[in-house]
């Protein structure tokens, strides 16, 4: 039966080892000490009053060590010291130090029978105090005690007898520890020890009778068992005592290599030794293939870490060599791609558009993505992200990091923009629904996001999108909604809730986000768009804005999309009349190119001559004559153009008095009958946003209109068409009171007089 019991001590050691520490239970079973007392001719407990003795004992336990209560007047107390074999060969004290040991013994134990007198521990030790001593152990260095002592309430309480049987499990003051009842039998103990904590186990017939956790700032290494035999008749007998740990024969984990940085065309990395004890041994140059361990190409190093720059590409190597000078490692291989790197150019996103001087302005955020470079550098910027702007403009950025080569990148913002439309989901009413397309209900908002259900009270009335179809984007999976054009949706359709927003739901049977395309009608590829809403916690807000579409898709969990705003590159409204004829004037570059069945013209005045030239782009500050159909024209703001302003005047704010130029002639284009012409201004003013010509008396007579890109006069027969009557010009414009043979132009239009 004894060697049963020891047989299933261990296998129960194993199993804690197992389940505590991973590398014990694939280890090597490592014994430190032991003493089943089978062999033993004396016993090698000691005790300088008490008595000491090797005992038959029965079949059960056979010979076993005891000690007791001799005589006298006072208690006794006996010890037995251990000594460890932590480094025996093939093994390292690293091993221990990590994963700790397990103690196992046999025990019945006695307490002393001498009424308020008598005092009974058990305490394992780690450095020990006089073990000589017959007084109470009072130390803290200990990983495990028992201890009692006769108590008059144990006994009025039924709890002991003449012996006290009741222990304090680690509690030598007896005072609020643990306590276990032990009568007069043989225990077993079980002891995992480790550098945290100490785990025991008293049990008896294979069965657990007690537990008990013990903190520890360290592995304990123990000295030995001590008893204190309480007065009368203290006993301790003790058996089968065997002290083990699992370990693993000597091995040498390979070093690593660490990236660190890029230093120019170096690639600096860190060599460890993870292990942190033996030599570690690394090659400086490149080879294609590892040299043998112990080669003179390798450098060696005590440190356990080391930072080494290659300058060359190739393969480098290192090994770990263990202080037993014959045990290495594996050799760990590290190819290197020396050479120059260059940052990823900085990349723009709008995040957000500002007011300015009455415009809007885009703000920008900036990126630099290297997650494809050695290292993955993170880049750093000259400006602050995100960066606003107050006009338009250019903002270069150069991304920098430590030891790569920089880049630049710049974001122009050429247009002014205001604010076209915006579409608020949250201010709808209950006339902004299709009752064919959206179905009214009231309710808690979904169904699989208490935080959303928190974020909206449970009456408010929303509206479902209609979805009659299984496949998302069929056709009829659209809906226009305050100009909104909501298509390709799956079956959990939209919901939007009054005076809250769109809600995108979770797709409950696709498991999944759901996706939906917005449109917004009209909006133009040059618009910025920016949507709003909550995000899945329904708190904050996040700001998406696509530049260069007019579409954009939604995919999220549970968020609430509430507002919609869309920007669009400033104009200037031209109005022309039924003459076909205007003139502008505006503190703003314009771009024309875009603008059809409209012209521009500049005007420049020299030798009594108007010359108009056709432009597409026209300066800030600039007066033009338009000519186009009679209607109102939008005319976009540009950053800036290349175009000379010409001669023609005005003012964008004020209207211009005659008064004002008293020595000059002020020519402006009219309506004279129902044609237009440039006439001369003699009194009042000219309004704001017109232009016109200032022009000196003495030249302002007989002033000749030209196109510059046809010399034919055809300006002066246009645009003084009631001044004609028949009469003949020449291809210069001038007219001619007695033609000859030629081409003339007569009413505006070209005649050949033979």
């Amino acid at each position: 039966m004894k060697r049963k019991q020891l047989l299933t001590k261990v296998l129960l050691a194993v199993a804690m080892l197992g389940v505590g520490t991973s590398a014990w239970a694939d280890g090597n079973k490592r014994v430190l000490a032991s003493q089943d007392y089978e062999s033993a001719t004396a016993t090698d407990w000691t005790s300088p009053n008490g008595v000491a003795t090797l005992k038959t004992g029965d079949a059960t336990y056979g010979k076993y060590a005891q000690c007791y209560y001799s005589s006298g007047s006072g208690n006794r107390s006996c010890y037995k010291s251990v000594t460890y074999a932590y480094d025996p060969d093939g093994y390292t004290s690293a091993d221990m130090t990590v994963a700790g040991y397990i103690i196992e013994f046999d025990f019945c134990i006695v307490s002393g029978n001498v009424e308020d007198r008598s005092v009974s521990q058990f305490v394992i030790p780690t450095t020990g105090p006089n073990l000589a001593t017959n007084a109470s152990y009072t130390g803290t260095d200990y990983i495990f005690s028992l201890s009692n002592s006769i108590n008059y309430d144990l006994v009025n309480a039924g709890k002991s007898t003449d012996k006290n049987q009741v222990w304090y499990v680690n509690d030598l003051t007896n005072a609020t520890g643990k306590t276990v009842t032990l009568d007069e039998s043989w225990y077993h103990m079980t002891m995992v020890v480790t550098a945290t904590s100490v785990e025991s186990t008293i049990s008896r017939d294979e069965e657990t009778v007690v537990t008990d956790t013990k903190t520890v700032a360290a592995l304990p290494q123990i000295t030995g068992f001590w008893k204190l035999l309480g007065r009368g008749s203290g006993k301790i007998n003790f058996d089968n005592l065997e002290i083990y740990d699992y370990v693993e024969a000597v091995t040498v984990s390979a070093p690593t290599f660490t990236f660190n940085k890029v230093d120019g065309i170096n690639r600096n990395y860190t060599i460890t030794n993870v292990d942190g004890s033996g030599t570690l041994y690394y090659t400086t140059s490149p080879a294609e293939s590892a040299p043998a361990v112990g080669d003179a190409a390798y450098t060696s190093t005590t440190n356990t870490s080391i930072a080494v720059d290659f300058s060359e590409s190739g393969n480098y190597y290192a090994y770990v060599l263990h202080t037993n000078g014959t045990t290495a490692s594996n050799v760990t291989p590290q190819a290197v791609t020396a050479g120059a790197l260059t940052l990823a150019d900085p990349v723009f996103t709008v995040t957000d558009m500002v007011a300015t001087d009455g415009f809007y302005y885009p703000v920008v955020t900036f990126a630099s993505d290297n997650s494809a470079l050695e290292g993955a550098p993170t880049a750093t910027f000259d400006v602050a992200s995100p960066y606003t702007f107050t006009g338009t403009g250019a903002i270069t950025v150069t991304a920098s990091a430590e030891g790569y080569t920089s880049s630049s990148s710049t974001f122009t913002v050429s247009d002014k923009y205001t604010l076209a439309k915006t579409i608020d989901f949250g201010a709808l009413t209950a006339s902004d629904f299709d009752g064919e397309t959206w179905t009214s209900a009231t309710g808690v908002p979904r169904d699989y996001w208490t935080n959303r259900a928190a974020a909206i009270p449970a009456d408010v009335t929303y509206y479902k999108l209609t979805n009659t179809s299984s496949t998302a984007g069929a056709p009829d999976n659209s809906a226009v909604l305050d100009g909104i054009t909501i298509s390709n949706y799956y079956q959990r359709a939209p919901q939007v809730y009054i005076g809250y927003g769109l809600l995108t739901p979770y797709d409950a049977l696709s498991g999944s986000g759901n996706y939906m395309n917005f449109t917004v009608n009209g909006g133009v590829a040059t618009d910025y768009i920016v949507y709003n809403g909550w995000n899945n916690y329904g708190s904050s807000t996040f700001n998406t804005v696509q530049a260069g579409n007019a579409s954009f898709g939604l995919y999220r969990y549970d968020t609430m999309l509430r507002t919609i705003k869309v920007y669009s590159p400033a104009t200037v409204p031209a109005t022309i009349t039924s003459t076909g004829w205007a003139t502008l004037y505006t503190p703003y570059a314009l771009d024309f190119s875009g603008v059809t069945g409209l012209t521009a013209y500049t005007a420049v005045v020299a030798d009594n001559k108007v010359t108009l030239t056709e432009v597409t782009d026209v300066p800030a500050g600039t007066g033009v004559v338009l000519k186009g159909d009679a209607d109102t024209y939008n005319i976009p703001v540009a950053a800036s153009s290349a175009t000379a302003k010409g001669d023609l005047l005005g003012s964008a704010t004020d209207a211009t008095s005659y008064n004002a130029y008293a020595d000059n002639t002020l020519y402006m284009l009219k309506k004279v009958g129902e044609k237009a012409q440039f006439v001369p201004v003699t009194s009042g003013s000219i309004a704001a946003g017109k232009a016109y010509l200032k022009i000196a008396a003495a030249t302002a007579r007989n002033l000749d209109v030209t196109f510059a890109d046809e010399a034919t006069g055809i300006s002066a027969a246009l645009m003084n068409k009631e001044t004609m009557n028949n009469e003949v010009y020449n291809l210069k414009g001038q007219r001619v009171a007695a033609p000859m043979k030629g081409l003339y132009i007569v009413n505006g239009k070209k005649m050949v007089i033979k």
